[in-house]
């Protein structure tokens, strides 16, 4: 099945199906920069991932568990990624708060971001059944 990406002012992005999507940025191309700052500033990129809703969810899900770095270039988004010790559950779980209008808090500390993915991972599987 094919979905049109759309960014939030109705640009068409893409007409890929989703997971081709996904998979391209976050396993082939391992660019984070091009999903932003999680917590602090995203990008079109993740904006248009978000307006998918809950088709991106079945797709993030399993990844809240991948603790890999996710690391940013550039000076400034270098630095604040390696004092936040960014990694892939960390965008996962920004992007399905997001998805579901959930307020979050990008808290500095990893293990506090665990926390908050270990809750939606919760509501997760309560909502699946």
């Amino acid at each position: 099945m094919r979905q049109t990406l759309y960014l939030p002012l109705g640009q068409r992005v893409s007409r890929l199906p989703v997971n081709w999507v996904l998979l391209l940025q976050v396993f082939c191309l391992n660019k984070f920069d091009s999903w932003g700052v999680p917590g602090h500033q995203l990008t079109a990129t993740a904006y248009a991932l978000i307006s998918l809703g809950e088709k991106a969810i079945d797709v993030l899900k399993p990844l809240l568990v991948d603790q890999r770095p996710a690391p940013l270039s550039g000076s400034k988004n270098a630095t604040a990624s390696a004092v936040y010790g960014n990694r892939l559950c960390d965008y996962c779980w920004v992007f399905i708060s997001e998805i579901r209008h959930q307020p979050y808090i990008y808290a500095r500390d990893p293990i506090e971001r665990d926390h908050a993915i270990a809750t939606l991972q919760q509501e997760l599987q309560d909502k699946a059944g």
